[in-house]
């Protein structure tokens, strides 16, 4: 931890602890240790502040908020400690090559150049190349106890390490922080508190089931004898195909999971060879795809001026345009239309 990070509700500082003598250091560990055993944590380490922090949207709203939860500086040595621990375990022989977030070799720019190979293969291959990304409101607030420590059991994480995240969780009592006055103490059902140095862990193994069961129904681009059919960072997830019929497929599919999670997806985005199509909202967890696969009609507002229509299709075909005079269209391929420098209707 930074030396001007936040000390928590004790407010003992950060660099106070980083200057420990190595007797102390030591009595720390044993401390943290007879907790870990006890599998339950002391009362007063269990109080946060919870501070909203702007998102990149920059917006006012509760939605464009990011809650960040300042916990004590005790459980979050713990937490890191325990995120070396388990790192190697998880790394070799629980999360797969899909999990892309706070790993090593593993970072931002490794997704960014993933999807651009991507596109440079299926382009190479003269194949499509389809993919959607979601957004869940309050990811990470969300995230059902039951199975996130399940979960954790499940990839090989130290029992009483799972009790002492389930017992933290249970029973850690907040305030929102507004300047300085804290509002009322409330208590959380689920979730992983954004500021636990465990919680990018923690949702890296609650996506993996995920990620292996789309691996496994080959839906995705192969590539080497190997499928790719989703890849996520953070609370960031996407789904690559090589036709719309397998995207939907994997839409489909992944709207159930979030559902059975209780996890709200709010907009789907949608690409296309590398071009951004359009993005939807997601109404009671269902997506309309006639509206995000344009199934009839110009979505660009242009009132049917570049031609959209079966004739124009079966003009495409013969290689002409549909209608050259409104400068709006370009047809390229039987099946696709292009109205100004977007992709306007895929059939």
């Amino acid at each position: 931890m930074q030396e001007g990070a936040s000390p928590g509700v004790l407010g003992i500082p950060i660099a106070v602890w980083k200057a420990l003598p190595g007797t102390w250091a030591a009595a720390v560990a044993r401390l943290l240790a007879m907790v870990e055993a006890a599998d339950k944590w002391p009362d007063e380490w269990l109080e946060a502040n919870v501070t909203m922090i702007p998102k990149a949207s920059g917006g006012t709203r509760p939605q464009d908020q990011r809650p960040i939860t300042v916990l004590e500086v005790l459980y979050r040595i713990w937490a890191k400690g325990i995120t070396l621990e388990w790192g190697p375990v998880l790394q070799s022989a629980y999360l797969g090559e899909a999990a892309m977030g706070f790993r090593a070799q593993s970072g931002t720019k490794h997704v960014v150049q993933l999807l651009a190979d991507l596109i440079e293969l299926q382009s190479r291959r003269k194949e499509e190349l389809w993919l959607a990304s979601f957004d869940i409101e309050k990811c990470y607030d969300t995230l059902p106890w039951w199975g996130l420590f399940g979960m954790m059991a499940a990839a090989g994480i130290r029992q009483s390490v799972v009790a002492c995240f389930a017992d933290f969780c249970r029973r850690l009592r907040r305030r929102f922080r507004y300047g300085q006055r804290d509002g009322a103490p409330w208590q959380a059902a689920n979730g992983a508190a954004q500021g636990c140095p465990a919680s990018p862990d923690e949702l890296n193994i609650l996506l993996e089931p995920f990620h292996r069961w789309a691996r496994a129904q080959g839906l995705g681009v192969h590539v080497a004898g190997m499928c790719i059919p989703s890849v996520s960072f953070a609370d960031d997830l996407a789904l690559v195909a090589g036709s719309r019929t397998d995207l939907e497929s994997l839409i489909a599919a992944y709207l159930e999971w979030c559902a059975l999670l209780g996890l709200k997806v709010t907009k789907v985005q949608l690409w296309w060879n590398g071009d951004y199509v359009q993005q939807v909202e997601v109404g009671d967890g269902l997506v309309d795809t006639q509206e995000l696969f344009f199934y009839g009609g110009c979505p660009y507002g242009c009132s049917g001026a570049c031609g959209y229509s079966e004739s124009s299709v079966s003009s495409a075909a013969e290689g002409v345009g549909c209608h050259p005079a409104y400068g709006l269209c370009l047809c390229l391929q039987p099946w696709q239309l292009c109205c100004g420098a977007q992709w306007c209707c895929l059939r």
